[in-house]
């Protein structure tokens, strides 16, 4: 029979935790034994576990079995709308203050024009009257043409001015403008429409005719204008006038006398061109009055101002007694024979 001496066993000493510097192992002892000698097993348990569970919320490291994660910090409500339920959302804020759409102008003339173009057109005759209404009611202004300024309203009456000119019309609302361009057009051709001939008598050398005079450019009105013809010499005097008549004799004496201008261009009252009462014998001969014609707006005093291309009348005989007479395109041709 065997028997066995038991050693004894060596007493365990407690080293006081005070005097173990944290995070330094002793040499020659594992760090976690030397925790678990010195706090004691379950100390040591929970120390691993926070440190654990510090280190994977931080570095984001993947939690092992039995590993409890770490609740993120939560956010700032004030920082985040989403986490806080009663903060206000982009749709629930008030709407800023729009900015007041610029105002527009729209025009239209008192008169057609004779051609058709629309009421609304941006060209005008001298003196044609227009009204310019506005989105909103401001402060109007006009370059040129009456009135020139108008301090308040929707609505803005205006006169052309009595020449040619470009005319910028302004709108102001508040710290928003708006302006309209318009461009105003003087008479410069006279076009003549024969309405009837003129009777002279069988046997008497002679022609006559009723013209109207039409005012260009159509595509405005010119029912604010008046006109006149203006005395003149003849020129171009040659056979049988020359021989017959004395430049005196000949000279056009036309009145010199404004006379209105109707809406539509035509003159309000027929021109005469005629010739008659001549003499036999005949022969070949003509003569012309180069015609100026003056033109003012209605309002305006003086001797107006010329239009750009004069009227020419020509009158011409034959041998036969025949005559003719033109007249700003217009024409009228007789025979000796006829009534």
């Amino acid at each position: 029979m065997h028997t066995f001496a038991q050693k004894p066993k060596a007493t365990q000493q407690t080293t006081p935790a005070s005097s173990t510097v944290p995070g330094r192992a002793q040499s020659g002892l594992n760090p976690i034994h030397h925790l678990q000698r010195t706090i004691g097993n379950q100390a040591v348990q929970r120390l691993l576990e926070v440190n654990s569970a510090d280190v994977t919320g931080r570095r984001g490291l993947k939690l092992g079995k039995g590993d409890k994660p770490v609740d993120a910090p939560k956010a700032d409500p004030k920082a985040d709308p989403k986490a806080d339920p009663k903060a206000p959302k982009a749709k629930d804020k008030p709407d800023e203050p729009k900015k007041p759409a610029p105002p527009t102008i729209t025009s239209e003339t008192k008169f057609a024009a004779p051609d058709g173009t629309a009421r609304t057109r941006t060209e005008v005759g001298v003196g044609e009257m227009v009204t310019f209404t506005g989105s909103a009611g401001g402060k109007w202004t006009a370059t040129s043409g009456k009135p020139a300024t108008q301090a308040s309203g929707p609505k803005f009456e205006w006169t052309a001015p009595d020449r040619a000119n470009d005319v910028t019309i302004k709108l102001e609302v508040g710290k928003e403008s708006a302006t309209m361009k318009m461009k105003v057009l003087e008479p410069t051709e006279i076009v003549g429409v024969k309405t009837r001939n003129i009777p002279i008598g069988a046997g008497t050398a002679g022609a006559g005719m009723n013209l109207i005079f039409n005012y260009f450019p159509k595509k405005v009105s010119f029912g604010n204008v008046q006109a006149k013809e203006v005395s003149g010499p003849a020129t171009n005097i040659n056979g049988y006038f020359k021989k017959n008549f004395t430049a005196d004799e000949l000279k056009h004496n036309s009145g010199d006398t404004f006379t209105p201008i109707k809406e539509n261009n035509e003159d309000s009252v027929q021109d005469l061109a005629q010739e008659s009462g001549d003499p036999a014998p005949f022969e070949d001969g003509t003569y012309d009055w180069v015609v100026p014609n003056h033109f003012e707006v209605k309002t305006a005093a003086g001797d107006g101002k010329l239009i750009p291309k004069k009227v020419t009348q020509a009158i011409k005989i034959d041998a036969a007694g025949t005559m003719k007479i033109t007249k700003a395109t217009a024409s009228v041709e007789r025979k000796i024979t006829e009534a």
